[in-house]
């Protein structure tokens, strides 16, 4: 590659990292989101997180309007316009102890964090939208 396809890879980037961003705001004006770019030698790949609020499976889907459609093509082709989106969603030790309140209060008794409850207090996490309970 050269100096100035890099520096094209560099603006095209970073315009695409403020389009995310946008998109996700309009969508979810009240949630803060990390949109981070690395590039590599095929590419460069786009990782987005937040803190609480949406499930994760609403943000992958919004965000795959943004996955390179030809990434398994690339090698044939330009491998500039190879990039990937990953997705995070971070907890919040509150989360826990409301999702571990959660189960205490359908089970009737103590959380453990060794046994089942674990997996059921991910789960739930995973499968609520946070936003307006925190």
């Amino acid at each position: 590659m050269n100096y100035e396809q890099d520096i094209n890879s560099c603006v095209n980037s970073a315009k695409k990292s403020k389009l995310i961003k946008q998109t996700l705001k309009t969508i979810y004006p009240d949630v803060k989101f990390s949109v981070t770019c690395d590039h590599y030698s095929g590419g460069f790949s786009f990782h987005i997180r937040w803190t609480n609020g949406p499930k994760s499976d609403d943000i992958d889907q919004i965000l795959r309007q943004f996955e390179d459609p030809h990434k398994a093509h690339n090698m044939e082709h330009d491998l500039q316009s190879s990039f990937y989106v990953f997705s995070e969603r971070q907890i919040t030790d509150e989360v826990w102890k409301w999702a571990e309140k959660q189960i205490e209060a359908i089970s009737g008794a103590p959380f453990n964090e060794y046994s089942s409850d674990h997996t059921k207090r991910l789960t739930i996490v995973a499968n609520t939208d946070l936003r307006g309970i925190f």
